[in-house]
């Protein structure tokens, strides 16, 4: 029950205690009066049994409005407006929300529906912030072990940025988009290039795994065969326990070439002089490999000696260039011994001497 308080006459504290009938104490009656409608507004108030009431403003019950004039009551702020003016229903301004004609209008007041309308404002940002910076984790595996991918290098072309896996195979996106193109890579495994679907926060990438195989290298001995692949003039010597030859050192005994003679300093010290050039402007190769480490001092001589090479070619003239700049005086190529034969042993005993006296 609800009892809207209007008079086109003036009513003093009486006749409101006896329109009210004694279901609202005096105090509540002189509070209303003197204190609550000083604003021009009419309150709300509770009756000690329960009941609702509502009190007028002052210009009301001083009999300045006629009964038909409107009141306005605010359901959020529970206050009743005076409408000063005597105005047709249909033409109340839009700013009031009219839940029911009378001569009290039930509603939102502006007031209240600026703070209704900033909190629906707010409540939407927040939405919107909470969409712009939604965060979507992902983890990268193995798609055979399902063991997590470490380190895998993680780039987003459409934004020229990227990251990379923590030690459990996961890294982070912070985006509002519904999908990314990602591109994942990590050495063993394909690269991984597809758009993600991001409607998740939790989303998995599996990477195959894959083998680098590198093109293959041939290794050949060309160089053990100079005198058949070559067109220039190549001079051999037979080392394999030939008897023929004499001489004390490996220097000496080359000098039985044409072209190659030995520059002896000491009994067993000697040095090859190929066409009138010797020390650093020969080149001398042992098993296709230069030895660098060749000394060409006084007391150092040829730092090979015949056992375990089955022959030695001489290269003398221009050609020898080929092996490289150093080698204007000529090359001498050492080739080893033949290998024995699969699944068999060959030995050779041979034995020498030598004298100082008579070589």
């Amino acid at each position: 029950m609800s009892i809207l308080i209007n008079s086109n006459s003036a009513l003093c504290h009486e006749d409101i205690e006896q329109r009210l009938s004694g279901e609202i104490d005096r105090v509540t009656i002189y509070r209303i009066l003197q204190g609550f409608c000083d604003d021009g507004k009419v309150h709300k108030i509770f009756g000690e049994n329960g009941k609702t009431y509502y009190a007028l403003c002052r210009a009301c019950y001083a009999g300045n409005h006629h009964d038909n004039h409107l009141h306005f009551h605010c359901v959020k702020c529970n206050t009743v407006t005076c409408i000063d003016e005597q105005i047709a229903v249909p033409e109340l301004p839009s700013k009031y929300s009219i839940s029911s004609v009378s001569c009290l209008i039930s509603g939102y007041c502006p007031d209240c529906q600026l703070l209704l309308k900033t909190l629906c404002l707010s409540l939407l940002f927040c939405f919107i912030q909470l969409n712009v910076l939604a965060q979507h984790q992902i983890s990268v595996l193995d798609k055979i072990t399902r063991k997590p991918v470490v380190f895998a290098n993680v780039y987003y072309p459409d934004t020229k940025t990227g990251t990379y896996t923590d030690m459990d195979g996961k890294f982070s996106i912070n985006t509002s988009n519904q999908s990314l193109l990602i591109q994942v890579s990590s050495l063993g495994y394909k690269t991984f290039l597809e758009t993600l679907s991001l409607q998740e926060k939790n989303v998995t990438i599996y990477m195959e795994q894959s083998a680098h195989e590198l093109q293959e290298i041939i290794v050949s001995d060309n160089s053990s065969k100079l005198q058949g692949e070559n067109v220039m003039n190549v001079d051999k010597l037979n080392l394999n326990n030939n008897v023929s030859i004499q001489g004390i050192s490996l220097s000496e005994k080359l000098s039985t070439v044409a072209g190659v003679s030995n520059f002896a300093t000491g009994a067993g010290i000697g040095k090859p002089v190929i066409r009138g050039l010797s020390g650093n402007r020969i080149a001398v190769f042992s098993q296709g490999i230069r030895v660098e480490n060749q000394q060409w001092g006084d007391e150092h001589g040829l730092g090979l000696d015949e056992n375990g090479y089955e022959q030695v070619e001489i290269i003398k003239g221009p050609a020898s260039l080929l092996y490289g700049s150093d080698a204007l005086g000529g090359v001498l190529y050492f080739s080893d011994e033949r290998y024995a034969k699969e699944n068999s042993i060959e030995a050779v005993l041979g034995s020498e001497y030598n004298t100082n006296t008579n070589g």
